[in-house]
């Protein structure tokens, strides 16, 4: 990136005087981006490995050369001169390598890829189409190539991290029940299925109770009479409600969505969310 400070026309022009302007934020250096690697186009390990990865290094002396990651066994790959190696095959989302290791991927959680899947799949069809556009590319066939990759890499990128937790979005609160939306439906279709426990431990007995919902909206169990909270103990006063949303295979997600809700004396109000 490049912070420049550019000058308001208005503003004096003599250096001694209080001159104004504004800060201009500029992303820089493109050329290896997309299916480029600056003076070449990238290969097929693009995206696989790190440049020096030791760990399959290693994999591969211990197994005398017969570990063998997919992309290895592609031929030589067909592609636009203008749009370089940029393509869905073999792309993995969750285990995605840059050619330098970088921290923030070897630390990547699930709640990351969460958030940065929410991100990509915010683009529309229409906007990347005219991001592709802006690029004037001058071969229409290397255009299409680029559309096409981008568009399945996205879906690729939802599709995953979706799967690892309950991709269940904007909840809140309408006449007594949870409701969200369901990012994997919106996206990508299917049905509305999910499974629900909820535990509250300030009522005498604790309030416990779990089902099934085919409707994006869920009702939370209501305590009977007054509630008494342990001051002493500040989560007696929240209840919380695991959400899983069941996968195409009928499995749940492997990981829920997490709602604390503190009861008022007259209805629930939602204070956090963890996914």
């Amino acid at each position: 990136s490049l912070d420049m400070f550019i000058l308001d026309p208005g503003s004096p022009e003599d250096e001694e005087a209080a001159r104004y302007g504004y800060l201009r934020h500029n992303l820089i250096d493109f050329g290896s981006s997309l299916g480029s690697a600056a003076v070449r186009p990238h290969g097929p390990r693009h995206g696989q490995e790190n440049e020096l990865d030791l760990s399959v290094i290693g994999k591969r002396f211990l197994g005398l050369g017969f570990y063998r990651k997919p992309w290895q066994t592609e031929s030589d790959t067909v592609y636009p001169a203008e749009a370089g190696y940029f393509t869905s095959k073999n792309f993995d989302p969750g285990d995605w390598k840059p050619n330098i290791p970088n921290p923030a991927f070897d630390n990547v959680t699930v709640r990351d890829g969460y958030w940065g899947a929410k991100l990509v799949m915010s683009f529309t069809d229409p906007q990347l189409f005219a991001a592709i556009e802006a690029g004037q590319y001058s071969n229409p066939e290397a255009a299409r190539y680029i559309l096409r990759a981008l568009q399945e890499r996205r879906d690729l990128t939802g599709r995953h991290w979706f799967a690892e937790v309950s991709p269940l979005d904007d909840p809140r609160i309408e006449g007594g029940s949870l409701v969200f939306d369901d990012l994997w439906i919106r996206y990508f279709g299917g049905l509305a299925q999910y499974r629900w426990e909820f535990d509250w431990d300030a009522p005498d007995p604790d309030l416990e109770a779990e089902g099934e919902s085919t409707v994006q909206s869920i009702a939370i169990p209501r305590p009977e009479g007054a509630v008494t909270v342990d001051e002493d103990d500040p989560e007696d006063a929240l209840a919380r409600l695991r959400v899983w949303k069941v996968q195409e295979d009928g499995d749940r997600a492997p990981r829920p969505a997490t709602f604390r809700l503190q009861w008022n004396g007259n209805a629930w109000q939602l204070v956090g969310v963890r996914y």
